[in-house]
């Protein structure tokens, strides 16, 4: 599956996932997951990005986050990474990378930012660590459903269109849904309405929706001219053809 060069844009929402190098942890115990929130908020408050909803898995990361310039999320990301990287390392005597190759990402609009969040925030059901989604620690259901107040989190607009927010984040996502988000995010393609992706690819100047992949057209080959039928070739003599 081919991945697109990474598209951001500003004050836009992005549904960020990075995992742990081959798949393996990158938190190993409690204080692991505040130290990396730390270092989230401080590099977020540095390069003025806001985050919308998060989730920190024990072998990988998801986040929603609104850049104000888009140029800087991923140096925000990367800081955040290499110091919470530099900690473990240095604690455990270890080296090497802790987390996998870069961040995947894909930009969505108000609508798909919800499932987006909704994704995010279930992920702990999904993959049946805990029983529900504010019942884990590390993710931002808890405030939603509680209503915890954590200056940390930014509520974007569209999150008033959700009037029960335990209700929106216990109802089952369609495996559908599931499979098309996580197609997002390895291939880098934005998420959004018709509309929305339109004005996308006006503003950026290409097609960020798949293309259609058709056969190509065979070019017919020129048939070789067939002989008359029932006749054979005339002998003529070479002095008679050579005009002798």
């Amino acid at each position: 599956m081919a991945r697109q060069a990474r598209i951001t844009l500003d004050y836009t929402p992005h549904h960020i996932t990075q995992r742990g190098n081959r798949g393996e942890p990158v938190f190993f115990e409690k204080g692991d997951f505040q130290a990396y929130l730390d270092l989230l908020k401080e590099q977020c408050e540095r390069f003025d990005i806001k985050i919308a909803s998060y989730c920190l898995m024990p072998n990988q990361i998801h986040l929603l986050a609104v850049p104000k310039d888009s140029d800087l999320l991923a140096r925000a990301i990367g800081e955040t990474h290499r110091r919470y990287t530099n900690m473990i390392n240095k604690r455990n005597e270890w080296r090497g990378h802790l987390f996998q190759d870069r961040f995947f990402s894909y930009v969505c609009d108000d609508e798909h930012s919800l499932r987006a969040l909704r994704f995010i925030e279930t992920m702990p059901v999904t993959s049946k660590i805990a029983p529900k989604p504010e019942s884990y620690l590390w993710s931002s259901a808890k405030n939603r459903i509680k209503i915890i107040n954590d200056p940390f989190l930014t509520p974007l607009p569209q999150f008033t269109n959700v009037h029960n927010w335990d209700e929106f984040l216990n109802r089952p996502m369609e495996a559908a849904e599931l499979k098309d988000i996580q197609t997002h995010l390895q291939t880098g393609r934005p998420r959004g309405t018709d509309t929305f992706l339109d004005k996308l690819e006006l503003k950026l100047g290409k097609k960020v929706r798949p293309q259609k992949r058709g056969r190509k057209a065979r070019i017919a080959k020129k048939p070789k001219p067939e002989e008359p039928t029932g006749q054979s070739r005339q002998y003529i003599p070479y002095h008679i053809r050579v005009g002798a």
